[in-house]
């Protein structure tokens, strides 16, 4: 026999009412976020490291913390070491890894990586008093790597070239005290991590340039928690698009992520040839003190730079009708040139000098008298010659590159030429027949320059690269 009840107005509600709060209940328990265990490094600042508070923070902590709250996830940070959360991610013991971990084919081979979040380089540092510039001095000597670092991959694919030998160790604490204490001449690590070291007073110095350029990814074993990559992934591209990025990374390095410039292209100026400031190397590509420099800050802040060798006058001149957006041309900061341009911080101070031929008796300015005197236009040694010439009586000619001055005075024409000390020493070491007869004399400093009123961000981000150039000891 089948029962047939009807239900009551009450009794409606309460089978509404149970049948809604256990939906709730549900659907609470399948929105709860899930958490992810995530390896990383022990130390390796500026990625991760302790804080004061023996919390773990840096540029990984702080992307993968800010991408978890933007996906709607948590992350379980494991500071294990670099090599252990490796293992542990291949283990299946945690879910992923963050730790500086440059992407390359053999470990894309074992792991998915996510969208590369960091670019990065290789470079050699040595003891801040060492003589040490090259590759080929480290014939001989020992070497100090961290183990399972794209460094140390590096090290050791050129350490049969260059004949040295190699420690490894755990931590980069203990590799660069390896160093500092003579144990060992150089280690290799990742350019980033190395300046920040430099930054907070590890006494080391970079001396080569970044190689063997990479990227960080953020990884997974090959085969599993797709959803967390494209988590990641996701999460990546919105907090490059909000500022949160650049805010972290400008957090830990500085002025590294200046907004108003990066991947932006500038056009600057530069001489024909002003060695060893400016000059065409033997492949035609213009190298040198100056143009080291700007790429190397243009690198550092995000932007690129066109070289344009234009001469000296002529770059000045470009700059002023807003044909291109700089100079750096070994170019002294001077009164009246503030008055047409704005200069960034000075980045080399130098000194004007007295060459004469090789064969000549002329010695001091006073020898002078009557003679004719040969200068480049528009330079720091043109300046002084002029404000001089009354004094000691000496008529100048003037020339728009160094070459033909320096000819003008080995052929015979003037009796002498006036030129920044370095660029003069350079010059003679190169075999320009002449010699230098007095000491250098007070000079301006050299600056980068804008037009009055223009490019400020350029400015700004110039001496952001120089000051942080010179703090990592890559500078000078």
């Amino acid at each position: 026999m089948i029962m047939n009840h009807k239900l009551s107005k009450a009794q409606r509600w309460v089978v509404f009412l149970m049948t809604f709060l256990t939906c709730l209940i549900f659907s609470n328990i399948a929105a709860q976020a899930k958490t992810y265990q995530i390896g990383t490094d022990v130390t390796y600042p500026p990625f991760e490291f302790a804080n004061k508070q023996n919390k773990y923070v840096g540029i990984d902590i702080d992307i993968m913390n800010a991408i978890a709250k933007e996906e709607g996830f948590k992350v379980h940070i494991k500071p294990v070491g670099f090599n252990a959360a490796v293992q542990s991610v291949q283990s299946g013991q945690e879910d992923g890894v963050i730790a500086g971990m440059t992407i390359t084919p053999d470990r894309q081979a074992k792991f998915d990586f996510g969208t590369p979040y960091y670019k990065t380089g290789v470079v050699m540092a040595v003891a801040k008093s060492s003589h040490i510039t090259n590759f080929k001095q480290l014939k001989g000597k020992r070497v100090a790597l961290k183990t399972g670092t794209a460094a140390a991959d590096y090290a050791n694919s050129i350490k049969k070239k260059y004949g040295f030998k190699t420690v490894t160790f755990d931590d980069s604490d203990n590799m660069y005290q390896d160093v500092t204490t003579g144990n060992s001449v150089a280690c290799f690590e990742d350019q980033p991590v190395m300046q920040y070291g430099i930054k907070q007073g590890l006494k080391l110095k970079i001396v080569t340039k970044p190689a063997n350029t990479g990227w960080y990814g953020f990884a997974v074993k090959k085969g599993t928690h797709k959803a967390l990559v494209s988590k990641f992934n996701a999460g990546l591209k919105k907090i490059r698009a909000n500022g949160t990025y650049d805010k972290i990374v400008g957090q830990y390095l500085g002025s590294n992520a200046n907004q108003a410039v990066k991947g932006k292209t500038f056009t600057i100026g530069t001489d024909v040839t002003f060695p060893p400031f400016e000059f065409a190397n033997k492949q035609n590509k213009y190298v040198g003190i100056d143009m080291d420099l700007v790429r190397a800050i243009a690198n550092e802040q995000g932007f690129k730079v066109k070289i344009k060798p234009l001469g000296f006058n002529a770059a000045v001149q470009a700059v002023e009708s807003g044909q291109i957006d700089g100079v750096i041309a070994g170019m002294s900061i001077t009164n009246a040139r503030k008055a047409q341009f704005n200069f960034s911080n000075p980045y080399f101070t130098s000194g004007v000098v007295m060459a004469v031929n090789k064969k000549s008796k002329v010695k001091s300015l006073s020898q002078l008298r009557g003679k004719k005197v040969a200068v480049k236009t528009g330079t720091a040694g043109a300046d002084y010659a002029n404000s001089i010439k009354k004094k000691y009586g000496f008529t100048v000619t003037t020339f728009d590159d160094s070459n033909n001055m320096y000819q003008d005075v080995t052929t015979g024409n003037s009796a002498a030429c006036f030129e920044d000390h370095p660029v003069m020493q350079y010059a003679i070491k190169q075999g320009t027949k002449l010699k230098i007869v007095t000491k250098p004399a007070e000079s301006a400093p050299y600056g980068f320059a804008v037009k009055k009123g223009h490019n400020k961000a350029l400015l700004a981000a110039f001496n952001n690269g120089l000051k942080d150039l010179k703090a990592s000891g890559t500078y000078g």
